[in-house]
C-alpha cells in the first residue's frame, strides 16, 4: 500500500478499461491504415488489452512503466490476447525518457525517426502535491507551463498533448479534482487549448478503485484545425445514499447505458448535459433546468458571501501535540491559553463548548502576526522548551525568520475577538455556526470575519449557509463531492454563495429566526424554527 501511495499506482479495473476502450474506438479515424496505440503508464496492461480485444486495424501497441514487474505482466497479458500482437513494452519514465523537442522517442524504429501516437489510453499515476513534494511539483510545473497545485497526472496530460498526432484520440482516467478546484485552472486551460474535448464522465464516489480516488474519464481529440469544436458532453454518476458499499463496479456502466437523460438509478444519480466553461472557473454540467435555476438565484441575489466577509482557514501549528491539549492542568500552564474550536464540536448555528485549548504565543492586540516575548511567560517557556528540539526541527519556520516557538499559520491575532462564523471543511450537510467567545479556529475548519459592523449579514449568512437551498446550489454550481455524499466547503465555493437583500421583509424574518436558532439550539422548538427558516431561504431566491 505504501509503495502504491508513493508511486501513485492504482491499476485499472477491467470494466473501466473496457469502457474507455469502447469510447476511444468511437472517435478513431477509421481511414488510417495502421494505428499506433500508446499507454504511457502501462501498469499491468489492462488498458492496452481492452483495446487489443476490439480488433483494431493493424494496431501497433506501445507502452511503458517505471516498474519492471508491471512491464513484464503487461507483456504477458498482451500475448495472452494475441500471441502475434505487435507490442513493444519498455521500462521507462514517460515524463523523462521521451524528448519530443530533440526528435527522439523510445518507441521509434530508429533514433532518427519520430513515432508519435494516434491513440493514447492512460491511467496516469495519481500523486498529489503533498506526496509529490514541492520541489518536484514546481519542476513539473515549470517544464510543462503549469501553475497552481500541480499533481503528477497534470504533467502526463501535458506530455500526452506533445506525443499525440493531430486528430489523434486520447482516453484518460484521472482524478476529478482538477475540474472543480482553482488549483486545476492551468491544466483545464491546457486541455482546452490542446484538445477538442469529446466527452467527460465524472464517476465521483462510485468506488471504481480500491483507493479513495474519485475518477473521471476524458475522451480528447488533439486539435487539428482552428474550427470551433462542438459542445462537450458531460455525464456525472454518483452513488445514492442507500447504495450498498462494495457494489460491483460493473453496475455503474450498466446504469450509464440505461440512462440517456438525467435519471435516478436504483443505486446511482446520473446527470447529463454539456460542459459549462466560464473564464477559468471550475467546470460544471450545463443543463437547461439547472441553468435556469441558477439564473433565477442570481437574479434574486443582492451580493455574495465574499462581498461582506473574508473567509480564512483555521490555524495550523504543524506540531499539534505540543500546542493543542485538553489536559493543560497537568502541565501547570495557564498563560497564553485560548479556547480552540475544532470540527468535533461543530453544530449548526451554535457549537458545543470547546474541549481543547491552544497555546497561542501571539500579541492579541497586534494587527500583524507579532509573537510574544516568551521570556515574560515562565511556565509557557518551560513547557515549550521540553519540546524545543521538535519545534526547531521545523526548518521552514526558522528559515522564514520566525521564532522557534511560533505556530506555522497563526492568522491575524487581533481578529479572534470579533464575532465570526465558523464552518466545517468536509461535511455531508452544511454546518455553519456563530462564535462570539473569541475562540481560536483550528485548521480543520474555516472561519469568516464580517466587514460590516451591522450583524444582519452574520445572521443572514447563517440562515442561507445552513439551508437545504444551499445544498442544491452547491450541487448545481460546484458538484464537488467526496465519498458518502460529503461536500467540500472550501473558500472558493463559500465565497460564491449568494445572499438576498437583507432589508426585505423576508430577510428580516430570516434574521430573526436565525437568532432564535442560536438562542434555542438546545431547546425542543428549534426544529420548528429551522423548518420555517429553511422555507424562507427558498422564497428569498424565488426558487422551488
Amino acid at each position: 500500500m505504501k509503495a502504491r501511495k508513493s508511486s501513485g499506482a492504482h491499476y485499472t479495473p477491467v470494466a473501466l478499461a473496457d469502457f474507455v476502450a469502447r469510447h476511444i474506438l468511437e472517435s478513431i479515424d477509421s481511414n488510417k491504415r495502421s494505428i499506433v496505440v500508446l499507454d504511457p503508464a502501462v501498469g499491468d496492461g489492462e488498458l492496452l488489452a481492452s483495446l487489443a480485444r476490439l480488433n483494431l486495424e493493424a494496431p501497433l501497441f506501445r507502452g511503458y512503466d517505471i516498474d519492471q514487474a508491471a512491464v513484464d505482466e503487461a507483456r504477458r497479458r498482451l500475448r495472452t490476447v494475441s500471441p502475434t500482437i505487435d507490442a513493444r513494452i519498455q521500462k521507462a519514465d514517460f515524463l523523462e525518457d521521451i524528448d519530443t523537442t530533440a526528435q527522439k522517442n523510445l518507441f521509434s524504429a530508429s533514433s532518427n525517426e519520430v513515432e508519435k501516437a494516434d491513440v493514447v489510453i492512460a491511467n496516469p499515476p495519481y500523486i498529489r502535491t503533498q506526496v509529490l513534494g514541492a520541489v518536484q511539483s514546481k519542476s513539473l510545473a515549470k517544464k510543462y507551463g503549469l501553475s497552481g497545485r500541480v499533481d503528477i497526472y497534470h504533467a502526463f496530460i501535458a506530455k500526452i498533448a506533445e506525443v499525440l498526432n493531430p486528430g489523434g484520440v486520447a482516453g484518460i482516467i484521472v482524478s476529478n479534482r482538477f475540474m472543480y478546484t482553482q488549483g486545476g485552472k492551468s491544466i483545464r486551460e491546457l486541455i482546452l487549448r490542446e484538445f477538442d474535448v469529446q466527452h467527460i464522465w465524472d464517476f465521483g464516489d462510485t468506488k471504481l478503485f480500491e483507493a479513495a480516488v474519485l475518477p473521471a474519464v476524458l475522451i480528447l481529440k488533439k486539435k487539428s484545425s482552428k474550427v470551433e469544436q462542438a459542445a462537450t458532453k458531460f455525464t456525472s454518476i454518483y452513488a445514492n445514499e442507500f447504495n450498498e458499499p462494495g457494489s460491483n463496479s460493473i453496475d455503474v456502466f450498466r446504469a450509464l447505458e440505461a440512462a440517456s437523460v438525467s435519471a435516478h438509478d436504483s443505486q446511482y444519480t446520473i446527470s447529463t448535459g454539456i460542459l459549462h466553461i466560464d473564464d477559468g472557473q471550475p467546470w460544471r454540467i450545463s443543463e437547461q433546468s439547472r441553468d435556469d435555476w441558477l439564473a433565477e438565484v442570481e437574479l434574486n441575489s443582492h451580493c455574495h458571501f465574499e462581498d461582506v466577509s473574508k473567509v480564512r482557514v483555521g490555524v495550523k501549528t504543524t506540531a499539534d501535540k505540543v500546542f493543542i491539549r485538553d489536559d493543560w492542568t497537568t502541565e501547570n500552564v495557564t498563560e497564553l491559553l485560548l479556547p480552540l474550536t475544532t470540527h468535533h464540536i461543530a453544530r449548526r448555528y451554535k457549537a458545543l463548548p470547546p474541549k481543547k485549548k491552544i497555546l497561542y504565543p501571539y500579541d492579541l492586540k497586534s494587527e500583524s502576526k507579532k509573537p510574544v516575548d516568551i521570556e515574560n511567560y515562565t511556565n509557557a517557556k518551560s513547557y515549550l522548551e521540553k519540546y524545543k528540539e521538535q519545534l526547531t526541527g521545523r526548518s521552514y519556520v526558522i528559515e522564514a525568520g520566525r521564532q522557534w516557538y511560533e505556530i506555522w499559520v497563526p492568522q491575524k491575532p487581533s481578529q479572534w475577538k470579533y464575532p465570526k462564523i465558523v464552518f466545517r471543511d468536509i461535511s455531508e450537510k452544511p454546518t455553519f455556526w456563530a462564535d462570539f467567545d473569541g475562540s481560536i479556529v483550528n485548521g480543520d475548519c474555516y472561519w469568516m470575519s464580517l466587514r460590516d459592523e451591522d450583524d444582519k449579514y452574520l445572521w443572514l449568512i447563517l440562515a442561507v449557509a445552513n439551508s437545504s437551498f444551499i445544498e442544491k446550489y452547491y450541487d448545481y454550481k460546484f458538484n464537488n463531492k467526496l465519498y458518502s455524499g460529503r461536500r467540500r466547503f472550501i473558500s472558493q465555493y463559500v465565497n460564491k454563495f449568494p445572499l438576498p437583500n437583507p432589508d426585505t421583509a423576508l430577510a428580516k424574518r430570516a434574521i430573526e429566526l436565525a437568532k432564535a436558532m442560536y438562542d434555542g439550539v438546545d431547546r425542543e422548538n428549534g426544529e420548528t424554527h429551522e423548518y420555517e427558516l429553511d422555507g424562507l431561504v427558498w422564497q428569498m431566491f424565488n426558487v422551488d
